[in-house]
């Protein structure tokens, strides 16, 4: 608990009328601020007991009433800048007494003088909102000012009686800021005691400098001056983060994050979301933070993950239209044409047969037919029977042939002609004889293997004959012949 201080002369030197609407002397009491407050406050208080007025109503009724008392000309953004600091001061006579006074010792309340719509709009404005530094609530200390106070530097002359309160701490910041000898005097940088507002001053920043509420507090109780807003039905939820997000609603509360989005809809913004899209990855090593990925699969390696990466792969083919998006494949070739790339397909030619089994992967051969054994199918071997001669211009493409013998020399090769003329019927043996000449004809031996004919010549026996060996008819004759020679010689022997 700190000392009183108390100067009752002054309070007698600087009496002057109380109801006055606007700028009225000395509003504040002399030294009497004696307790720490510690902010943020716990509430708001909505309603505050007034000495002889009874209880009111703080944001509806006794604040519009006190700024319209105490600086009623002002324009909207000095108005709101004393609604703060008299809500600072009532808040503060809350905290330590549990109500307030009616008049220049404390603030003035009742001064006939009805509040205008730019009064309530500007405690509206600037509801629950008071003054705070170094963790305690700041005393809103305030007087009139010199009323002569002009631009452009909007500090009134050191010779009017009440410019010895105001304090001017534009720009400055913790212990350089001057407190007022209006009320306790703490060590530097106390927290409740950060200075005076000129409400003269206030009117010359606005007009003059186009200064807003902010930035005349900033101007008489430091650059540093916190504006913290309390909580309570009177004054609705609180904006903490100041982002237009009251902090019922707000799913990062003390993180500005206007937009409120929320990737993994897990109730807490991404702005304060450590995993925005809540797969296990933290944002900070996730390859892919707003797309869930728990794996992190990154095909290309590139540090950017499959989920949220728009060529997997890296071969220069949008995953939509590439036909083969995980394994590389520039040329994007699709042998069977049913839209799954080679580069990824276990059956390029679609013929049932796995490539890594099918002895011709690219060409259908459900058969696998390999007629000479050599591991490539005969649909994709140009040399089916493996005899050195490509089928293109191979006489017997299936049936090995490397000599290319074609006997009758029509295009078919021996090896696979039924009618080359090798094993005919009554064709003459291997090393068969010449044939022997009868009467009247002749008899020509064939060669090995030829087919034999006979032939009339139309001789007077009325045949020649050319054969390889004589056939079964010709050999009865010769038989017959040769018993009729035999009896004949018999019967002449005899």
């Amino acid at each position: 608990m700190t000392h009183w201080a108390r100067f009752g002369c002054l309070l007698i030197a600087l009496s002057v009328l109380a109801c006055q609407a606007g700028p009225v002397g000395n509003e504040e009491p002399i030294l009497e601020v004696q307790q720490d407050v510690s902010a943020p406050l716990g509430k708001a208080y909505c309603t505050i007991p007034v000495t002889g007025v009874g209880t009111k109503n703080m944001e509806d009724d006794y604040l519009p009433h006190v700024i319209t008392c105490e600086n009623g000309g002002a324009n909207l953004q000095a108005l709101k800048a004393q609604a703060i600091a008299a809500r600072s001061v009532a808040y503060y006579a809350m905290a330590t007494k549990g109500s307030i006074c009616d008049g220049q010792g404390c603030q003035v309340y009742s001064c006939g003088a009805k509040p205008s719509a730019k009064a309530y709009q500007a405690v509206k404005e600037t509801a629950g909102i008071y003054l705070s530094y170094g963790g305690m609530l700041t005393y809103g200390f305030y007087v009139s000012g010199d009323n002569n106070t002009s631009a452009p530097s909007c500090k009134g002359s050191s010779s009017h009686p009440m410019e010895k309160y105001v304090t001017y701490n534009s720009g400055l910041s913790g212990t350089s800021v001057k407190q007022t000898s209006l009320g306790y005097i703490g060590p530097p940088g106390y927290g409740q005691n950060r200075g005076c507002m000129s409400q003269w001053g206030a009117r010359c920043l606005e007009a003059n400098k186009s200064y807003d509420y902010k930035q005349i507090l900033q101007f008489y109780y430091g650059a540093d001056i916190k504006l913290l807003t309390a909580t309570g039905s009177c004054v609705g939820p609180a904006d903490g983060d100041g982002d237009g997000v009251t902090d019922d609603k707000d799913n990062c509360p003390s993180a500005k994050n206007a937009d409120q989005k929320d990737t993994d809809t897990d109730g807490k913004g991404d702005a304060c979301d450590t995993d925005d899209d809540g797969d296990g990855v933290a944002d900070a090593t996730d390859n892919c933070p707003l797309d869930a990925n728990k794996a992190q699969a990154d095909t290309d390696k590139d540090g950017k993950g499959d989920a949220c990466e728009t060529d997997d792969d890296g071969d220069g083919v949008a995953d939509a239209s590439d036909n083969c998006p995980l394994v590389s494949n520039k040329a994007q070739t699709d042998t069977d044409k049913d839209g799954k790339g080679d580069a990824c397909e276990t059956d390029d030619d679609s013929d049932g047969v796995n490539d890594d089994a099918d002895n011709c992967p690219a060409i259908g051969n459900a058969d696998q037919k390999d007629l000479d054994d050599d591991g490539k199918g005969d649909a994709c071997d140009d040399d089916e029977d493996g005899d050195g001669v490509a089928d293109a211009s191979d006489n017997c493409p299936q049936k090995a042939n490397a000599d290319q013998a074609d006997a009758d020399d029509d295009g078919q090769g021996d090896a696979c002609d039924t009618a080359s003329g090798t094993g005919g019927a009554g064709g003459g043996g291997a090393g068969g004889s010449s044939g022997s000449s009868g009467s009247g004809g002749k008899s020509t031996g064939g060669s090995a293997g030829q087919q034999t004919k006979l032939v009339d010549d139309g001789g007077d026996d009325g045949g020649c004959s050319t054969s390889g060996r004589p056939s079964g008819s010709s050999l009865a004759v010769i038989g017959a012949l040769a018993a009729l020679a035999f009896a004949s010689r018999r019967r002449r022997m005899s």
